[in-house]
């Protein structure tokens, strides 16, 4: 694949239409998604500087980097940083061949994340597709660290690659996360990082998605994708980074199962039977079962929800895999002897629970909001259907501010004064003013 490679030109401000839609890209041609281009700036501070572009439509790269030309236009510095979400791809995909170029002509640090099934901006959401956001600006710094093998001694691995990571003195400390779920427990990746990072420094992220696929994901280190890997985000700010999360879910009925055997992330019987066929019977008796779809894409849209004594809100658990014997593969473990039960939501539910999450952080910020990253997990993406939008409205204030985020198969939030947490099905969103 070959680009028409142009050189940046920044500090050029220009102006095209935007368009807000959800798209498939079966249906659109990047030209026909031209209002990509249209890049809504963000002051972090009043040296830092957010650009997005996107939705974009994979298929015409010429008409990507005219778009990515566009934002650095309008930025007063060449960026810093680039977060790119787009589909998982091998090496020798077309998505593959798009982030090389995309790094080439971007020359700064690039990280980001294979989706699980869409990605969106304040201009709108596309299924599988591409959404990029850049950051530059004096207060503004980061540094990255790609981590591959992590199930060979994940804590040590993960202890070195923090400490190798350069922070500026006296800045305020946050860790964006990026990883494949089906690498490790998702409460001990995050529960790793807390103990290398220490309790000044802010983590969040989320887990890369194969499009509800289920079987591989990969992360963005400059111009590769890495399946099976963990990339980190070192970034230091003169500005609080606030954020939060909420899902919305609930409880199907009265009915909890029993946690009767697991082993680490692998459950492997509720109420003494095997968790698939007691996971098949609870979808059965509220008419959610198909036996013309596979199992696993039907649990994980209805996952598991526990009691806990934190928080109002169910601690939600998603199966990433059936196993042969009957089992499942959780992103994270229960424990034995907990109650569980399958939890169910309308879109009706999510679009509030958003809602609630975005003005509880408002709140907490000390002026308008400038600018946001969302992780949000394909869960709801697929209850959402085409309501996806009205979310991502919600989320970037109606379009007032930039937004970055994608679907993801799993939620990290470790924000100051609140309880740290790994989460399925739910919305984790950083904002700064």
């Amino acid at each position: 694949m070959c680009f028409s490679l142009h050189e940046p030109n920044f500090g050029v401000r220009k102006q095209s239409a935007g368009r807000a839609a959800l798209m498939d890209a079966s249906a659109w041609s990047w030209r026909e998604a031209s209002f990509c281009a249209r890049t809504i700036q963000a002051f972090l501070g009043e040296h830092v500087e957010l650009r997005t572009v996107g939705p974009l439509v994979l298929g015409d790269p010429h008409a990507c980097l005219l778009a990515i030309d566009e934002a650095l236009a309008e930025l007063r510095q060449p960026p810093r940083l680039a977060i790119v979400y787009l589909p998982h791809g091998a090496a020798d995909s077309p998505q593959a061949a798009c982030l090389r170029e995309i790094h080439a002509h971007l020359h700064c640090r690039t990280i980001g994340a294979s989706t699980g099934g869409a990605c969106f901006t304040e201009r709108g959401v596309i299924a599988n597709g591409l959404c990029l956001g850049l950051l530059c600006g004096d207060d503004f710094e980061v540094d990255t660290a790609l981590i591959e093998t992590l199930h060979l001694a994940p804590e040590r691995k993960l202890e070195q690659a923090v400490s190798r990571l350069r922070w500026r003195e006296g800045a305020q400390r946050s860790l964006l996360v990026l990883a494949d779920p089906f690498l490790c427990d998702g409460e001990d990746l995050l529960s790793w990082l807390r103990q290398a990072l220490g309790p000044a420094t802010q983590c969040f992220g989320a887990s890369a998605g194969d499009n509800w696929r289920f079987r591989t994901a990969s992360v963005i280190h400059e111009a590769q994708m890495f399946p099976g890997a963990v990339v980190l985000a070192a970034i230091s700010t003169d500005f609080p980074i606030v954020g939060g999360t909420r899902h919305g879910w609930r409880e199907a009925d009265q009915e909890w199962m029993t946690v009767t055997k697991a082993e680490g992330t692998r459950l492997l019987s509720l109420n003494g039977i095997p968790a698939a066929e007691a996971y098949r019977q609870a979808l059965q008796r509220h008419g959610l079962y198909s036996a013309e779809r596979e199992l696993i894409q039907q649990v994980a849209m209805y996952a598991l929800g526990a009691k806990t004594i934190f928080s109002p809100e169910l601690r939600v658990r998603v199966p990433l895999s059936v196993l042969e014997d009957g089992s499942l593969v959780l992103a994270t473990a229960i424990r034995e002897g907990a109650e569980v039960n399958i939890v169910l939501a309308s879109p009706d539910s999510l679009l509030k629970a958003a809602a609630e999450l975005t003005h509880d952080i408002g709140s907490q910020l000390q002026a308008e909001c400038r600018g946001a990253l969302a992780f949000d997990c394909a869960a709801r993406f697929r209850i959402l259907g085409e309501r996806y939008r009205e979310q991502s409205d919600t989320l970037s204030g109606a379009g007032s501010h930039p937004l970055l985020g994608f679907a993801s198969f799993g939620e990290l939030s470790s924000f100051h004064g609140q309880l740290p947490g790994f989460h399925n099905t739910s919305t984790v969103l950083a904002c700064w003013s």
